[in-house]
């Protein structure tokens, strides 16, 4: 018994002696940490990247997603074996729509739809008998257009799951010039891919060429200087170092331009976009040290036979901004001089010449960075704050702003909404009322695609669109301008801004003038129906 008692009082011993060890070590450790245990944070893990086997090994019932021990020779404890999944694998997955969005998708649907049957005149009733020749010779107009048309949005891309390129996804280079394709690399087989393995990059393009600026020893570039480029190595860096030197030389014919660079990597590929595109220059506007309106907005107006109020409307913008510019652009049958106005412009144009053509005349000759427009018979009040309107233009980026009409509540903030079509008839244009949303910063000022014609404008971009000169614009157009701005510059309509409308009924001369049949008469549609492809002309 007193043996067994000793070695059970040995074996206590040892025991509470290890575990004093333990507890000390515990307490030594923690004593020489900043931080407790518990705050200390995680050790960042490298990323998981998909392990690469031989095509038999993919082939034996792989899980999804499995963790594996990874005994290559990297800092990667583990990477991720992956099975490809088909896409049908998942289309017999049931699921259950959502009301709520079915709602909204059909009143967009509403309101974006473009029925034949509410337009005001459709194309094939307004061009009758003559609306397949018509439709024939459009089309070839329309080819003409496009073939001098670039779109530079850049094309759709598909990128597969776990692709091993990394790649930009659009470069720009100027005409003959040389740009560096950076970042084309084999990203994740670095890792992985035995030396004993050939690797290759295929990498093609059209209307350029392919050239490298250096060579780096163990890699084999096959077609370089032309648009077929084929790089191979056995060592994935090298062949990566080789791939930093790769350059793209524009050699096209063409100015303006887009190309492809194709990158392939066994079955995957992927593709970088190439802008030709020349820089585009500056314009910019030199106002002073000072802010003030005067130097950096013209005032311009188109009149005709209104004399009397044109006189109106000079007087009050010199009472509320000495000295601003005045442009006048006059098409008058019997021509009139202003008097003695040393601030204001008169052109004389040929008579009745049109709307649009004097707004052209008049915008051509404005030096200032901004224009202010609005009709010969109204009038500035002390609300007609150009100022703000410079300022918001200023701030904003926007490229119109618009105002409305003193004592009304009509801003003719309108939106219009383009449904093009595939086919030889054409898209639809319809016209609703409304905004889109309140501008932050500006609680007065929402975004729109139409205003009143009282509005400033960036002199530069307005230009760039211009206005119509066709004679079927000639007795009244306004939004047709800003149909030609879609997609082209930033519009918006603040309520805070406001001038006072004269009219001048009594004028006969210019009633008789400027009322002919109204404003969507048969040859107006006509001619929009083919000028801008429509088919339908949809006002709400």
């Amino acid at each position: 018994m007193s043996v067994l008692w000793r070695k059970m009082i040995a074996g206590t011993s040892v025991l509470v002696a290890v575990n004093t060890l333990v507890v000390f070590i515990y307490l030594w450790r923690d004593a020489r940490c900043p931080l407790n245990r518990r705050e200390q944070a995680p050790v960042p893990r490298p990323p998981l990247r998909p392990c690469v086997f031989a095509g038999e090994q993919m082939e034996k019932g792989l899980s999804t997603i499995q963790r594996i021990r990874n005994d290559s020779r990297t800092p990667y404890d583990e990477c991720v074996m992956v099975r490809k999944i088909r896409q049908d694998e998942q289309s017999s997955i049931p699921f259950m729509p959502r009301e709520a969005f079915q709602e909204t998708l059909s009143r967009v649907a509403i309101q974006h739809s473009c029925n034949q049957n509410d337009a005001t005149q459709p194309a094939r009733i307004v061009f009758g008998s003559r609306w397949n020749e018509i439709r024939e010779r459009r089309q070839v107009a329309k080819s003409r257009h496009n073939n001098r048309t670039l779109d530079f949005r850049d094309s759709g891309q598909y990128v597969e799951s776990w692709s091993p390129l990394s790649y930009p996804a659009s470069l720009r280079v100027s005409p003959g010039n040389i740009t560096k394709l950076e970042g084309i690399r084999v990203a994740w087989l670095e890792e992985y891919v035995s030396d004993s393995w050939l690797k290759e990059v295929r990498l093609s393009c059209h209307h350029g060429s392919l050239v490298f600026s250096a060579d780096v020893p163990d890699v084999t570039v096959t077609g370089d200087n032309s648009s077929d480029v084929t790089v191979a190595s056995f060592s994935i860096h090298h062949l990566n170092r080789q791939l930093e030197f790769l350059h793209y030389h524009s050699v096209s014919e063409k100015t303006l331009a887009t190309d492809e660079v194709h990158v392939q990597v066994g079955s995957y590929t992927a593709t970088v976009t190439i802008r030709i595109q020349h820089f585009l220059m500056f314009h910019l506007y030199d106002h002073g040290e000072d802010n003030f309106v005067k130097d950096r907005v013209t005032v311009i107006t188109k009149t005709y036979l209104r004399y009397s109020v044109l006189r109106k409307l000079i007087e009050s913008v010199n009472q509320y901004f000495p000295g601003i510019k005045i442009i006048v652009a006059d098409d008058s049958d019997k021509f009139e001089e202003l008097g003695d106005y040393k601030n204001v412009d008169h052109y004389k144009m040929p008579a009745q010449k049109g709307w649009f053509a004097g707004r052209n005349l008049a915008l051509s000759q404005v030096t200032t960075e901004y224009f202010f427009w609005l009709d010969d018979d109204m009038v500035f009040t002390e609300k007609t704050d150009l100022k703000f309107m410079m300022n918001f233009l200023d701030e904003t980026g926007y490229h119109i702003v618009g105002g409305r009409l003193e004592d009304s509540e009509l801003t003719f903030a309108q939106r219009y909404d383009y449904v093009p079509s595939s086919t030889d008839d054409g898209g639809c244009l319809s016209r609703k009322e409304g905004s889109y949303k309140v501008i932050p910063g500006f609680p007065s000022c929402t975004s729109t695609d139409i205003v009143l014609n009282v509005f400033m404008g960036a002199t530069q971009t307005v230009r760039a669109v211009g206005f119509e000169p066709n004679p079927v614009y000639a007795r009244a157009a306004h939004s047709e301008f800003f149909a030609d701005g879609l997609g082209k510059f930033r519009v918006a309509s603040c309520t805070n801004v406001e001038v006072k409308h004269l009219g001048d009924t009594s004028n006969r001369s210019y009633n008789k003038a400027r009322h002919t049949g109204g404003t969507l008469n048969y040859y107006k549609l006509k001619y929009i129906y083919f000028r801008n492809n429509l088919f339908n002309l949809l006002i709400k």
